[in-house]
């Protein structure tokens, strides 16, 4: 898988993680406002964790989860098909990295 793939599919998974948040928070019927302020977070990280803007962190993840009265694992209960990588030679991708050798 290349590069360009890995960050689509991070890409993607991000936006079904946002949507999972939104589905939970609309739930609770709360605005993203309210979300953020009982989560104690900006209005903006409920937003982009919503719309798939940015990576969130661990410390947003656990405070909005548990603002929305579940646990940070229910958060990632959704469908998506991820693919596992099975590739751990380091030597390999190391030599992709550096380019072919000059002479």
């Amino acid at each position: 898988m290349q590069i360009h793939d890995v960050n689509n599919r991070n890409k993607e998974y991000e936006l079904a993680f946002g949507k999972k948040v939104k589905e939970l928070r609309l739930e609770k019927k709360l605005t993203q406002q309210e979300l953020a302020t009982i989560a104690n977070v900006e209005t903006n990280q409920i937003y982009r964790i919503e719309n798939g803007k940015n990576g969130s962190t661990l410390s947003s993840i656990v405070s909005v989860a548990l603002a929305l009265g579940h646990y940070p694992k229910d958060l990632f209960e959704f469908d998506f098909n991820l693919v596992l990588n099975e590739n751990f030679d380091v030597s390999v991708k190391e030599k992709k990295k550096r380019g072919p050798k000059s002479k």
